[in-house]
């Protein structure tokens, strides 16, 4: 799913949680020149075949999901997941980051990540993460039984013929999706089209706004990468729709059935002027939601962002 909102609210660089997206260049480089991945020598040459399996520390996140080709910077407030970042620190930069859906459970779902920059706030402690790839979390004990647990690489199924038209269909999606909202930065959309793998496009497209986090938990836990982009295919599909519609819609200040219900309320009694009005705001709840939507966001989006930064 394209990672925009439709006032076109993603950047590359970062969006309200401060997920960024990688190309396979920079995934590469990430691999190549960072010192944890130099190393681990196998990991640094893209060697380390799945199956094989390593004990590094575990962070569970219950807001962000974070999937390989992505980085994210985010605070560390649980003690027991900044404990872990930090020893993490003193080894070898790596971390098992994992949705907390799976905290109760003995196996799980998650993506090994580099730790690449980290400082200490008051609350706890900042960090930079890098995903590389899914692993398969375990440990006998529970997940959250102890600071550590084993991972292993999970094997991803080989493309078949479908996988090259599911991709050029998923990007016909995005070029839509870029045409109806030219708000969207094209180098998003540039990042999008030149996604080669069902794999690699399924997961970028997996911050967008209109996917919920249960959603994205699916598509982290679904194992293979033609699935996943068919359920980012459906997704799109019904943000398209949306869109479409929204797209053929007059604006407020041009629609009669507005300066119809708007009149009525201003003309009627004090005692059932409340009843028109929530009439009328009903009416642009279902048939301006993108224009409310912006309406909103130009006038308290900075006071929203201002209180979330502070927590």
């Amino acid at each position: 799913m394209v990672p925009i909102g439709r006032n076109g609210c993603a950047t590359r660089q970062k969006d309200v949680r401060g997920v960024r997206l990688q190309s396979g260049d920079d995934y590469e480089d990430t691999l190549k020149y960072h010192p944890a991945a130099q190393k681990q020598s196998s990991m640094s040459e893209g060697a380390e075949l799945p199956g094989e399996s390593q004990t590094v520390p575990i962070v569970f996140s219950q807001d962000v999901v974070l999937f390989p080709h992505m980085e994210v910077t985010l605070p560390i407030t649980e003690k027991r997941s900044a404990d872990a970042v930090l020893r993490a620190l003193r080894e070898n930069h790596l971390v098992a980051f994992v949705p907390s859906d799976f905290e109760r459970t003995s196996e799980g779902i998650g993506t090994l990540s580099l730790l690449t920059h980290s400082e200490t706030t008051q609350g706890g402690v900042r960090v930079n993460l890098k995903g590389l790839w899914r692993v398969r979390v375990t440990n006998p004990r529970g997940l959250d039984s102890e600071q550590v647990v084993r991972v292993e690489r999970v094997e991803e199924a080989e493309e078949d013929a479908e996988g090259p038209n599911l991709v050029q269909r998923v990007q016909s999606q995005i070029s839509e999706l870029g045409e109806i909202l030219p708000e969207i930065p094209q180098e998003i959309l540039s990042l999008l089209k030149n996604a080669k793998t069902p794999s690699e496009l399924s997961d970028l497209c997996a911050m967008s706004p209109a996917l919920s986090h249960d959603d994205r938990v699916n598509l982290l836990r679904t194992l293979d990468p033609q699935e996943r982009l068919k359920s980012v295919n459906r997704h799109l599909d019904s943000q398209l729709e949306v869109l479409r519609a929204l797209a053929e819609s007059k604006p407020i200040s041009d629609c009669e059935t507005c300066t119809d219900l708007a009149d009525r309320a201003f003309d009627a009694d004090p005692s059932a002027r409340g009843e028109m009005i929530m009439e009328f705001l009903n009416h642009i709840v279902s048939n301006h939601t993108a224009e409310l939507l912006g309406v909103l966001a130009e006038k308290y989006g900075p006071m929203f962002m201002k209180k979330r930064s502070l927590r």
